[in-house]
């Protein structure tokens, strides 16, 4: 049994989590890679290349660090790079999550026209793994795999679809993306009985591409996205033809079971499982709520504020403020933090018992999350909320609502069988599951020794 990723996101780290604790510790493969997979980790492109050799040494490459020609110039904001030649942009440079540490990703080079020609890819050791060339009207040509001492090991042509491996003297074709992992898992001698998967691309396709070739198994997506307003073309597949290799498909948002049972598909062949969720404490139901920002962009704070005079707002960020937001400190109730430190804003999380998801722009140190797992009551605008998986829907409000925001807010602080109430239906919203529950959809009893 092994774990296919298509990419490694906050949800697939979340699912890699939820298979751990329930006691399964099987390979996880993430198809692609943007150098930064973790060391449990394996990827086809890293691992022909050479940079899962435990031996590697090297840290990733600091902004500042990047080489450029003489008298050129680097630039940096909170959340990306820029290298410049006098007052001309010739290149972007993208962090690697989480962008507060600077690091480096990629380089997009430009031309004179301000046009992407080449993107340098950068690992978690600093080193340039992979090159992107860029046509002239923007589509990528062809994307070029380095091993650590920078030869060519993989060349991905985006207009043919073929691969080429370059392995023990031979150039290897492939047709495709599916083929070349199914040739890379093969080769590490993975037992492909029963594939888990989270995403209906590539790693589908090497599912049915399996099945094609004879090879049995029992697979299982895990779908971790929303449902619009038809169900998934591949999804569809998959209930359509159960005689192929995907047997079961598990649904991790409460949403999107819902909106598949509304667009008809049968209850019994599909099934809710969430994610498990170790919670790093309990909520102390004091009238402390925090904000995590980096945008001055917050919607309703001035009202909020006023109205709840007996609530300490903390809002911090990692960057230094504006003045619009600092003009805030008038304010008793309100305490302001400018560039925090990721631990500091780990210990603000343990400090207070609501979050106000009211900020504009990207959410910082994963402050969803961090707030769902330190028990914090979350609140957010229908114009604001970052993750509305994590978020009761009866907690997120119209901004013409704020009014309702603010009584939902007060009640839950002056009655703690309240905020209890909502805490516990925030967790049933979010799925939270059991290792036990794991183990029964798998199909594994709670007391087996579990063998992957």
């Amino acid at each position: 049994m092994i774990v296919l990723l298509d990419s490694y996101t906050v949800q697939s780290q979340m699912l890699l989590y939820s298979l751990r604790e329930a006691g399964y510790d099987m390979p996880a493969v993430s198809i692609v890679t943007d150098g930064f997979h973790p060391q449990e980790v394996t990827s086809p492109f890293s691992w022909f290349c050479g940079f899962e050799n435990p031996n590697l040494r090297g840290r990733a490459r600091f902004f500042n660090r990047l080489k450029v020609p003489d008298l050129w110039e680097i630039q940096s904001t909170g959340t990306q790079g820029e290298v410049v030649d006098y007052d001309e942009l010739r290149a972007r440079i993208f962090y690697a999550e989480p962008v507060y540490r600077r690091l480096i990703r990629a380089v997009d080079w430009l031309d004179r026209q301000k046009r992407v020609r080449l993107t340098d890819h950068y690992n978690r050791f600093g080193m340039r793994f992979a090159q992107t060339v860029w046509s002239l009207d923007g589509r990528r040509q062809i994307k070029t795999y380095f091993s650590p001492n920078g030869q060519v090991v993989i060349t991905e042509n985006y207009i043919t679809g073929n691969i080429l491996l370059e392995e023990e003297g031979k150039t290897r074709i492939f047709a495709n993306l599916p083929e070349f992992v199914i040739y890379f898992l093969q080769k590490r001698a993975f037992s492909l009985d029963r594939i888990l998967y989270n995403s209906l691309s590539y790693p589908f396709f090497v599912s049915n591409r399996l099945g094609d070739m004879g090879i049995k198994g029992e697979d299982i997506l895990f779908w971790e996205e929303e449902i619009g307003q038809n169900i998934p073309g591949n999804m569809q597949s998959i209930l359509d033809h159960p005689e192929r290799r995907t047997k079961k498909i598990a649904i991790q948002s409460l949403e999107a079971y819902n909106m598949l049972l509304k667009l008809g598909v049968d209850s019994d062949k599909i099934e809710k499982l969430g994610m498990i969720i170790t919670f790093a404490r309990e909520n102390q139901y004091q009238k402390k709520a925090l904000i995590l920002t980096n945008s001055d962009e917050i919607e309703k704070l001035t009202i909020l504020v006023e109205e709840l005079s007996q609530v300490q707002f903390t809002i911090a960020a990692l960057t230094e403020m504006s003045a619009k937001l600092l003009s805030m400190d008038k304010y008793d109730n309100v305490c302001l933090l400018p560039a925090i430190t990721p631990e500091q804003g780990v210990k603000l999380m343990a400090e207070n018992d609501i979050y106000l998801d009211i900020n504009y722009g990207n959410e910082i140190l994963d402050a969803l999350q961090m707030a769902f797992i330190h028990e914090q009551l979350i609140f957010a605008f229908q114009q604001t909320a970052h993750r509305r998986n994590l978020i009761l829907p009866e907690n997120i409000y119209s901004l013409e609502n704020v009014a309702d925001m603010i009584r939902a807010i007060q009640a839950v602080l002056e009655e703690k069988k309240m905020m209890r109430y909502f805490l516990d239906l925030q967790k049933k919203h979010a799925m939270v599951e059991t290792p036990e529950s794991y183990r029964h959809f798998l199909g594994d009893s709670d007391d087996m020794a579990l063998e992957c």
